[in-house]
């Protein structure tokens, strides 16, 4: 009779420490999710005129897409708990679409630091930043991928933790790279000299939206620059209008602009009244 009752016993312990287990265990997970059940702050809007400033048109450019990812990350942390079985393969779809986001941009991210990289004095070269590391990126989208496919279960600890180790690192490298003092104090004229290839090989007709710069730097380059170096441009496969040259114009390779009087004058008083870029001018013409 007494072994029973031990036995009996026994059992008892036996579930009150699995009972016991179970519930830490889940007020473990419980408390995991919740920490990371935080919003990620979005960039302030950069101030500066993006109208007059090339480099602060592209930090608000640059703070609008960081602030695009910042919400697309918001949502999936505050939907993930509570995502029923039938929708779990549309959320894994929104959780890949970020990802390929974050990887385009990371794409455009990493020409433009090879431009800085290859452009900047060395001693310089440690003001870019490094390349955004996608590796946790990866391991997240194998994961959604997986889920979405039916080879894993859902479980919203495991994607959030897998969020965290890529998001905190990336919020941190945008931190970074949203320094505009950087842009302003180290690149020069001198290295914007390659800029008219932006619009002498741009097909308007397919991408009119293209290049991306105010209308000041436009008819700078397209009746200051380019007219100035004829001989050195001529080459390129569109006209100052970013329109396809026809086969005799390539074939000849003549110069494509001659010095315009009334557009010269246009141009000029486009770059005095563009004081960024006034100010870049003065300042690579008084280097050594």
């Amino acid at each position: 009779m007494w072994l029973f009752s031990l036995a009996s016993s026994i059992g008892l312990l036996a579930n009150a420490s699995l009972d016991s287990v179970c519930s830490t265990y889940y007020s473990i997970a419980l408390r995991t999710v919740l920490s990371m059940d935080i919003k990620y702050s979005l960039f302030p809007t950069p101030t500066g005129d993006w109208s007059r400033d090339v480099f602060a048109l592209q930090s608000i450019r640059m703070a609008a897409i960081y602030n695009i990812i910042i919400r697309s990350l918001n949502s999936i942390i505050y939907h993930a708990r509570g995502i029923s079985p039938a929708d779990v393969p549309a959320f894994m779809k929104y959780c890949r679409n970020l990802a390929t986001l974050v990887r385009y941009h990371a794409m455009i991210e990493d020409s433009i630091f090879l431009f800085l990289e290859m452009n900047l004095p060395r001693e310089q070269g440690h003001l870019i930043p490094h390349a955004m590391d996608l590796e946790g990126l990866d391991s997240w989208t194998r994961l959604c991928s997986s889920i979405r496919g039916g080879d894993a279960e859902y479980h919203a600890v495991r994607v959030l933790s897998l969020l965290k180790q890529f998001a905190d690192p990336m919020i941190a490298h945008m931190e970074a790279t949203m320094v505009v003092a950087l842009l302003k104090k180290y690149i020069t004229a001198g290295m914007l000299e390659t800029a008219p290839l932006l619009m002498l090989n741009a097909d308007c007709t397919h991408n009119p939206w293209f290049p991306p710069v105010p209308g000041p730097v436009i008819l700078v380059l397209r009746h200051i620059v380019i007219p100035l170096n004829s001989n050195t441009w001529k080459f390129s496969q569109c006209d100052t209008s970013m329109r396809p040259k026809d086969k005799l114009q390539l074939s000849e390779a003549k110069s494509m602009v001659t010095l315009n009087v009334p557009f010269h004058i246009i141009g000029l008083l486009a770059l005095a009244f563009s004081y960024s870029l006034w100010t870049l001018i003065m300042e690579h013409s008084a280097t050594p």
